[in-house]
């Protein structure tokens, strides 16, 4: 006769661990980090603006030139308008006493920050007007927009970006 012992209870009902359990436990692990990896990609996809240069180490040789650049103009009050809207571009270069300065030279490279398909470059020479309005057709999307103006004070720089929405207006950052 086989008997148990009071103290221990027989359950018959008790499930045991098997490669199945595990197999779905390491599904799950996985689908979870997977499932947040694609999710972080797609946000980060979505939200990336692109590059600022291309390359890095040529783009560091003249970094110390630009800060003197921006210092001075800085120290000369200068600083611009611009706006998109409905296929139309406007730029002006001020200074501390709100004075719209003579643009002489300018120049605009226009492109996609992460696509080099639709870059433009513009170029007016001898502008000798206070400012610059032009027709400018820009695709949805971000743009990144690098102005160079010679002005009777100093070359004057900005680097901006437009957001052009379905509407084509354009909110610049």
């Amino acid at each position: 006769m086989n008997k148990t012992p009071e103290n221990q209870i027989e359950n018959s009902d008790t499930k045991k661990f098997t490669g199945k359990h595990m197999l779905l436990i390491m599904f799950c692990f996985f689908g979870v980090i997977i499932s947040v990896n694609m999710g972080m990609a797609y946000i980060a996809s979505k939200s990336w603006t692109g590059l600022v240069v291309k390359s890095s180490y040529v783009a560091s040789q003249h970094y110390n030139d630009k800060l003197i650049d921006a210092a001075q103009q800085k120290k000369l009050g200068l600083y611009s308008d611009a706006s998109y809207g409905k296929d139309t571009f406007f730029f002006t270069v001020k200074d501390k006493n709100d004075k719209a300065l003579t643009l002489n030279n300018v120049t605009i490279k226009l492109g996609r920050p992460a696509f080099e398909q639709d870059d433009k470059v513009l170029n007016f020479k001898n502008l000798q007007k206070e400012s610059l309005t032009l027709p400018l057709s820009l695709k949805k999307g971000v743009w990144a927009v690098e102005i160079e103006a010679e002005t009777n004070q100093k070359t004057y720089r900005r680097h901006l970006r437009i957001f052009v929405n379905d509407k084509q207006e354009g909110l610049i950052e």
